[in-house]
């Protein structure tokens, strides 16, 4: 019995440090994510949209739980360039929280404003 005990934690083991592995790639180190704001840039260039952001506060990862960080993004265009524009965002290498997420029309020729208050998580 105690050799059986033995072999099932030794596979929990296994089984564990390969989730562990899984969870360290989807989730960058948090020093990592000052390529975000950058990356940000790119994709509003590439689809014609106004971009504005700003990363607002950083929660540390502990041993459970994963860390985060805050941020604001602003833009400004079309609504097919917006929606072009977030599926860059989603389509990321980043795992990203929206907790506020606008998209409102403004006055004039199809102009669309986006406002996310967002978190974005890391290691």
């Amino acid at each position: 019995r105690i050799f059986e005990n033995e072999n099932l934690l030794k596979a929990e083991l296994i089984k564990a440090e390969r989730e562990s592995s899984f969870l360290d790639n989807i989730f960058p180190i948090s020093d990592s994510l000052i390529e975000f704001p950058r990356d940000i840039s790119v994709w509003g260039g590439q689809n014609n949209i106004e971009v504005g952001f700003s990363f607002v506060k950083e929660m540390l990862a502990t041993e459970t739980e994963p860390g985060y960080t805050t941020f604001i993004l602003a833009g400004k265009g079309s609504l097919a360039n917006m929606i072009n524009f977030l599926r860059l965002i989603e389509n990321s290498r980043y795992l990203i929280q929206y907790n506020q997420y606008d998209i409102v029309a403004e006055n004039s020729g199809g102009v669309y404003t986006l406002l996310i208050n967002g978190q974005i998580f890391s290691r």
